[in-house]
């Protein structure tokens, strides 16, 4: 069962093999729909977004729900990290479904850190983008999500 933990991720050692996936939740005016919910998983310290996509909220814990599909076939991670109080139960509640022990962590300023800020600042270069601004269903906004995610992956992995 994965273990809540409050503070410093980074304390935990890493190896080359090791992943850490950072989750964090948005409302989805800021993509131009809001209807909708963003969620965003990134892997650190690799700077590779995993995904990022708008919702239309449903069920209790469709976070947890979404977390879990993106582990499908022994991809999940090492351990979570968050910077939401609010998606703490959902981590760990996706953490329960991954075969290997895991934990959560709340940790604040882990924004901040190079992986995840770089990731960010692409991002909100797309927001900006009067192109991106004209889409309004979650259909649309999502296809442009993904190729900015592609594309975003392809850059940082030069």
């Amino acid at each position: 069962m994965a273990n809540a933990e409050e503070g410093r991720w980074d304390s935990v050692s890493l190896s080359d093999t090791s992943r850490a996936w950072f989750v964090t939740q948005w409302k989805g005016k800021y993509f131009g729909n809001p209807d909708s919910e963003a969620l965003m998983v990134i892997e650190v310290p690799r700077s590779k977004c995993i995904s990022l996509a708008l919702y239309e909220p449903g069920q209790k814990n469709w976070q947890a729900q979404e977390i879990i599909k993106l582990s499908s076939g022994g991809n999940s991670p090492d351990f979570v990290v968050t910077d939401n109080q609010r998606l703490v139960t959902a981590c760990t509640l996706a953490c329960y479904w991954f075969h290997k022990p895991e934990s959560v962590f709340l940790d604040k300023p882990i924004a901040a850190m190079s992986a995840i800020s770089s990731c960010f600042h692409s991002l909100m270069k797309l927001l900006n983008d009067a192109d991106f601004q004209s889409a309004k269903s979650v259909d649309e906004i999502n296809t442009r999500l993904e190729s900015w995610r592609t594309g975003y992956n392809q850059r940082s992995n030069m």
